[in-house]
């Protein structure tokens, strides 16, 4: 899915479309819910020092 969103963004960046902020959007979201759900990334990068 993220592909597909990242492919979504450049063909809006290549057409000179004002709207490519809108696949982006989507995409940051869902590496965000990955981030919260799974603890491998978490793991990999934590936000707070323990």
């Amino acid at each position: 899915m993220l592909a597909y969103q990242g492919g979504a963004a450049a063909n809006h960046v290549q057409t000179n479309d004002d709207m490519f902020y809108v696949p982006g959007r989507i995409g940051a979201i869902a590496w965000i819910g990955l981030y919260l759900h799974n603890p491998k990334p978490r793991s990999r990068v934590p936000l707070v020092a323990e």
